[in-house]
Formats: structure tokens, C-alpha cells, sequence
């Protein structure tokens, strides 16, 4: 299944499929408890909450 969406960069829609899109968000999310273990910037992880959040909200709006 493909999920539509935008590219933020230049505004065009395009399609990602759904297994990926699900895979980037498990990879932001090991990249966070990294960070966090590493006791990495707070500003780093702070924006990368903030795009797992909005990725979240993306899937969820998509149904999946």
C-alpha cells in the first residue's frame, strides 16, 4: 500500500510505500533512544521528537 503524501521541499506529491514509511519511523525512534542514552543535545532530540510526532500523525491520517 502507498501512502500520499508531499515533499516538503519542493511541495510536489508523491507516493511512499507504507512498509517504508513504517520502517523510518522504527529507525527515528532507535536514533531518539540513542541520542537520549548518549545524552545528546537537547535540541537534536527535540526536533526529532517533533518529526517522529508529525510522521505519527501522517501515518495515522493515511490509515495505517
Amino acid at each position: 500500500m502507498s501512502i500520499s503524501g508531499r515533499d516538503g521541499a519542493t511541495g510536489n506529491r508523491e507516493s511512499i510505500p507504507q512498509d517504508e514509511a513504517n520502517e523510518a519511523l522504527v529507525l527515528m525512534e532507535r536514533a531518539l533512544g540513542l541520542l537520549d542514552d548518549a545524552k545528546g543535545p537537547d535540541d537534536i532530540g527535540a526536533h526529532l521528537d517533533l518529526a517522529i510526532h508529525r510522521l505519527k500523525d501522517w501515518l495515522a491520517e493515511a490509515g495505517c
